[in-house]
């Protein structure tokens, strides 16, 4: 390889995630780390019913998102929801929807960052909680900023561990 096709090499993109990885954490993104937490309070709160809730809701977001990808279908120039809203509903709706999401991002991320806290606490509950969360952090920031590949590994076994431990809660379950 010559020294010009090196340098064009080296300012394009390159793919980083195998498709094992995108799936992956697709599947376990939907999961959440708070989903144990939170269900677990939830059905000890309503009993089964929450399961009637859970169906409703995911119906929803079933029905919303054939919906963005019938609108993505249709006008494929437009990338995120946010484009859409920007498009249809005018640039204030799109500004607002845009810092509505980071928001939502920001806040959702330290809820994980919390729920990793409380269950490490159960194994170290001497542990202080915030010295936990500042030590995830900094773990996931710097996985994130060594390279797409590692971050892609480790989210790849966190996910695995996640879906493990639903299907052997839905297999204890049904025992």
């Amino acid at each position: 390889m010559n020294s010009e096709t090196k340098h064009k090499k080296k300012g394009k993109m390159e793919r980083g995630l195998t498709n094992r990885h995108v799936q992956v954490m697709a599947i376990a993104g939907t999961i959440g780390t708070g989903l144990f937490l939170g269900a677990g309070r939830s059905i000890s709160l309503t009993g089964p019913s929450i399961v009637l809730v859970y169906m409703i809701t995911g119906g929803f977001m079933y029905l919303m998102m054939r919906a963005i990808g019938e609108m993505l279908y249709q006008d494929p120039e437009q990338h995120t929801f946010i484009n859409f809203i920007t498009r249809y509903l005018g640039k204030g709706w799109g500004y607002f929807s845009v810092w509505s999401y980071w928001l939502s991002v920001v806040f959702i991320g330290m809820a994980e960052i919390t729920a990793i806290a409380h269950y490490v606490q159960f194994w170290f509950p001497s542990w202080p909680s915030w010295l936990i969360q500042v030590v995830f952090l900094t773990i996931l920031g710097l996985v994130n900023l060594i390279a797409v590949k590692i971050f892609g590994e480790v989210e790849f076994w966190f996910a695995m561990i996640k879906i493990v431990a639903i299907l052997a809660m839905i297999a204890t379950g049904i025992f």
